[in-house]
């Protein structure tokens, strides 16, 4: 059985607390938030972050803990980012035991952020997030449905299958953030990775992950394909149903 995840951010605290070693300042109190790995060069780096650790979150649960007759689990996240950018304290709290555990699970594999700041000095950062994970259909094959999904771009495009593929092919490459790359290698280096994903029946991007070895070009894949725009779903037997979709991902870096 597979599953679709539905997200929503949590309230935010509105005023700094002290501890015993420097002040904890709430996200949206900070002048500069903490930046998650490839929000680096987003227009909004807040909002960037904010879903980025979410997607983490959501591609990294396995999914096999959640009981057929449970109709949906949540997760409720509390973090503070230390002044390093890595977790300085969490709390997690779930349906049951082994969920809150998957939970703590998936926080000890969290990518380090660069810190929040106030006055251009790090601080620590306060967030809270609820993620909510519910049942899916079945998800079939893109390539034995009737109709495949289909962008806006290709309403028109007699080979709708075709058009799909080149149609994300070039999204990705026009979206993706290559400067990343070079701050962590020096010369010329080739990054590789497959990226899977469902398309779901409302013809969104969901489930999201990537296998490659670099965890920074994994992370950059699954921050533009998440971005990909909805389409209309694709069709088996004149119902929607959600597809998966593998998509290899090679990129080139010269650094002179």
């Amino acid at each position: 059985m597979k599953f679709i995840s539905f997200l929503s951010l949590l309230f935010l605290f509105s005023h700094p607390i002290q501890s015993q070693n420097s002040e904890i300042v709430a996200w949206d109190e900070v002048e500069k938030t903490p930046v998650f790995v490839g929000c680096s060069e987003s227009g909004n780096i807040s909002t960037c972050s904010k879903k980025a650790f979410i997607d983490f979150v959501i591609n990294q649960f396995n999914q096999e803990l959640i009981s057929e007759s449970e109709s949906a689990y949540t997760l409720n996240f509390r973090i503070i980012i230390g002044t390093d950018g890595k977790l300085r304290w969490s709390s997690v709290k779930g349906n049951n035991d082994e969920i809150e555990l998957e939970g703590r699970r998936i926080l000890s594999i969290l990518p380090a952020y660069s810190p929040g700041l106030v006055n251009d000095q790090p601080v620590n950062v306060m967030v809270s997030y609820r993620i909510e994970l519910e049942k899916q259909n079945e998800i079939s094959n893109v390539r034995s449905v009737d109709i495949p999904p289909i962008p806006r771009d290709c309403e028109n495009n007699d080979d709708k299958r075709t058009c799909l593929a080149e149609n994300i092919s070039r999204y990705v490459n026009r979206s993706f953030n290559t400067d990343i790359l070079r701050s962590k290698k020096k010369g010329n280096s080739i990054f590789r990775t497959t990226v899977n994903f469902v398309i779901s029946e409302q013809g969104k991007i969901v489930d999201i992950t990537a296998d490659g070895e670099n965890e920074v070009f994994n992370q950059e894949a699954i921050r533009v394909v998440s971005t990909i725009p909805s389409m209309r779903p694709a069709i088996l037997n004149d119902k929607p149903v959600a597809v998966s979709y593998s998509l290899p991902v090679v990129v080139g870096i010269s650094n002179i």
